[in-house]
């Protein structure tokens, strides 16, 4: 993952970002919060 020097993200980082919302639609995201939470409880 790649960000220009003043912190603002290439269309090729923001492309790559959109591919891979398209193809996973927040599910790692999702899954992440869910194992964090049973850590915690």
């Amino acid at each position: 993952m790649k960000k220009l020097q003043k912190g603002a993200l290439s269309p090729e980082f923001k492309q790559e970002l959109q591919n891979w919302y398209n193809k996973d639609k927040g599910k790692d995201t999702e899954n992440d919060l869910i194992n964090m939470l049973r850590e915690v409880l």
